[in-house]
């Protein structure tokens, strides 16, 4: 390959991933943009039973005190029943659920909103 080609391969390159890093630091690891997106992924996937996934909305520095109130999926199923479809936001990153709960939403290192306490 000639010098010339190698550069250009180089700055292919370069661009590829720098664009890719864009993408991911914009979504974050969750996905999430905003923490009302975050809440109805987390509400979605319970009311779909998809526990994995709702435990996966959860901050991870919280997540295996969390672990253990999902293990009881009755108890778990009936209080996603009561989740509201939007929440309403009382502060910068908490969030009223309207049922006396609280939500308490925190961004990831790439930019993407978890769950941090409820």
């Amino acid at each position: 390959m000639s010098k010339n080609k190698k550069i250009i391969f180089g700055l292919v390159l370069i661009l590829l991933l720098a664009s890719g890093f864009y993408l991911w630091k914009g979504s974050g690891r969750s996905g999430t943009k905003t923490p009302e997106e975050a809440y109805a992924k987390f509400h979605q996937a319970l009311l779909d039973k998809n526990y994995d996934a709702a435990l996966a909305m959860i901050a991870a520095k919280n997540r295996n005190s969390y672990r253990d109130a999902f293990s009881d999926r009755e108890k778990l199923d009936r209080w996603a029943a009561g989740l509201p479809d939007k929440i309403t936001k009382e502060g910068e990153d908490t969030y009223d659920l309207g049922n006396g709960g609280r939500m308490k939403f925190v961004q990831d290192a790439s930019g993407g909103w978890e769950i941090e306490t409820f």
